[in-house]
């Protein structure tokens, strides 16, 4: 991992951090906050999420691919990380060789 994607990887997960404390906050204040409420405060925070895993392994170039972060790019890093579906089974359980076994 280069020092740009573990600097991106950290603001990343610091901005997840940020997001799941003011949704606990609004939670305990709130307990009939709307699932639609919940549902774009949770893609935020999965957003951030996926965002720094994705990135975790980017090679940087003259152009600092980060920095640039093209439309392109920013949709396909902030998805649910591709490497990690093969580690979970349909039946949504980790597979036998998962990295958490």
């Amino acid at each position: 991992m280069n020092k740009q994607s573990k600097m991106h990887m950290i603001s990343n997960l610091l901005e997840a951090r940020e997001e799941i404390d003011a949704i606990i906050k609004e939670l305990e204040g709130k307990p009939e906050y709307g699932e639609g409420g919940l549902l774009v405060r949770f893609a935020h925070v999965y957003s951030h999420v996926n965002f720094a895993w994705n990135i975790r392994n980017i090679k940087l170039n003259k152009e600092d691919r980060l920095a640039a972060c093209s439309d392109a790019d920013f949709n396909a890093w902030r998805q649910f990380p591709q490497d990690m579906t093969d580690w979970i089974s349909d039946a949504g359980e980790w597979a036998d060789d998962s990295p958490s076994r």
